[in-house]
């Protein structure tokens, strides 16, 4: 009589192994081809040596913010990779990686930007360094590491350095809409970066404005302040050494009040 309850409950037991197994392999593949190829990476990057005042990290919250809802990174693990491709492949959802995925892969890109690989081994390099900063950097530490690198033109480089080139004022001195319009210049195609070419200055106006409502959205600014800083004008220094040349003969737009301003 007891036989046959012990011979279900071994086979149960059985498929509960099996299936184990079938879920842990693909796991541990991912996690040993992760770790095999964060061995091909030459070193791996020390924290950022920028120690940011309270003022200056305020500064690079506004920037976090402005770049993504969500200022945090989510840590990548196997799992996660396995749940993406199920929710891609079986229900059909468009790809949302992690968040924070955007910050570390522009850092793993920048960590591997002059090193000289084959494609295939260069991309799972930066996969790879990317699942790395996902589990060991903040939101916060990527982002001041991106910011020591920041450039508007190539001459220029590091936050602190652009801030007092271009507006004249220290990267803690900077009003939102400084930071917005920074990041404005920051990522447009270079070509489209001098604010004195009349044809490029209503698009940078309009995109600043948009990154200080995405800002407000996210609860960096209060209504008072966003309403303050809609309102400022754009301030520049006029000997910005990194400003490309104009390529139209129109160098002032036609409206006044979109002419930028001399500090």
């Amino acid at each position: 009589m007891t036989a046959r309850p012990m011979r279900r409950e071994n086979s149960w037991r059985l498929r509960l192994c099996l299936w184990g197994l079938i879920l842990v392999f693909p796991l541990a593949a991912i996690e040993w081809l992760y770790r095999h190829t964060l061995a091909l990476v030459p070193e791996l990057p020390a924290k950022p040596a920028w120690e940011m005042s309270s003022a200056e990290q305020l500064r690079r919250d506004w920037w976090l913010a402005m770049d993504s809802r969500r200022a945090e990174v989510d840590p990548i693990w196997p799992w996660t990779v396995a749940f993406i491709v199920l929710k891609v492949t079986l229900v059909g959802d468009r790809f949302e990686g992690p968040a924070g995925m955007h910050l570390t892969d522009r850092a793993a890109r920048r960590c591997l930007a002059n090193t000289r690989l084959p494609h295939l081994p260069w991309l799972g390099r930066r996969i790879a360094l990317s699942i790395w900063f996902s589990r060991h950097w903040s939101a916060g530490e990527l982002m001041t590491e991106e910011l020591s690198h920041l450039s508007v033109g190539g001459h220029i480089v590091g936050a602190r350095e652009v801030a007092r080139a271009l507006f004249g004022k220290e990267w803690a001195e900077l009003s939102a809409a400084d930071v917005a319009l920074l990041k404005t210049l920051h990522e447009l195609p270079r070509q489209r970066r001098n604010p004195w070419c009349g044809l490029h200055l209503g698009h940078i106006h309009r995109r600043r404005d948009w990154l200080l409502r995405h800002l407000e959205a996210a609860g960096g600014l209060s209504e008072r302040d966003f309403a303050v800083a809609l309102r400022s004008q754009l301030v520049f220094e006029p000997a910005f050494p990194d400003w490309p040349p104009c390529t139209s003969t129109r160098l002032q737009s036609e409206e006044p009040s979109e002419a930028p301003m001399v500090r």
